[in-house]
């Protein structure tokens, strides 16, 4: 069965609409998500008689320092795909006090946590139409800031109990280049590279605190135009077949 995993993203006419005057992708000039954890990673729904199973969502942003922002669910009119399990607003809750804020140079990241009940065994099978070999569980939540609000919506999957896809790992990525504290050259750049322990299988995202990445999708790419003074630099990769979320930090010196 194909699983599919899903992040809100601008629209192609509001891009054609505005063209350059849009700001670039990886400039982190107001409140934008950049991603969920999904913990466990993957999870089997309770039969009859037994307890509803249960996983958490830390999902991460990011903003300009000193600003600040909240996160709620709702519910998805319009789920991506038929095969996706469409979760509402009632079945995400929100950790109390889960709301954190780790200030970096020049960004900080905000994150929250909320829970989420799963769906019986009977309900996915309704859903599914016959026995159930897996879905991806959606979920829709929107960060609030003073000037912006960032949609997530996203998925997790759901196995059968013994699948051995419940096996699955958390990836891991690291920035190798550049490294805390290093200075970008007189012209405002610096190389980008990075190591990830499931590349063919992970899609990355660059976030910046100035200027602008020649290709954010990219392993390793170019940071240009950076302005003189502290900088703040995120890398994001995604599972593209569980949806699993791991980011890194680096912190560097404009020219």
């Amino acid at each position: 069965m194909k699983k599919y995993f899903y992040l809100i993203t601008l629209t192609t006419i509001a891009l054609l609409k505005c063209g350059s005057d849009l700001p670039k992708q990886e400039l982190v000039n107001k409140m934008r998500g950049l991603g969920t954890r999904v913990t466990p990673l993957a999870t089997a729904p309770s039969t009859t008689g037994q307890l509803p199973q249960t996983v958490t969502l830390t999902l991460y942003g990011a903003l300009p320092l000193g600003q600040t922002a909240t996160l709620t669910p709702y519910t998805e009119a319009n789920p991506s795909t038929s095969s996706e399990f469409p979760l509402s607003a009632q079945d995400m809750e929100i950790v109390s006090n889960s709301l954190t804020y780790t200030d970096h140079t020049a960004l900080r990241i905000v994150s929250a946590q909320a829970t989420i009940k799963i769906p019986t065994l009977d309900e996915l099978e309704k859903f599914s139409g016959g026995s159930f070999t897996g879905a991806p569980l959606g979920y829709s939540f929107q960060w609030i800031s003073a000037d912006n609000t960032e949609k997530v919506h996203g998925n997790f999957p759901v196995y059968p109990a013994g699948s051995a896809s419940l096996q699955n790992t958390e990836p891991t990525i690291s920035i190798t280049s550049p490294t805390s504290g290093n200075v970008a050259s007189a012209s405002g750049s610096l190389s980008l590279t990075s190591t990830l322990s499931q590349f063919d299988n992970m899609i990355v995202g660059w976030f910046v605190s100035s200027g602008e990445i020649i290709n954010r999708r990219s392993q390793n790419s170019t940071w240009n135009k950076i302005q003189g003074g502290p900088q703040t630099l995120i890398l994001t990769a995604r599972v593209q077949s569980n949806g699993a979320f791991a980011y890194q930090v680096v912190d560097v010196q404009g020219p």
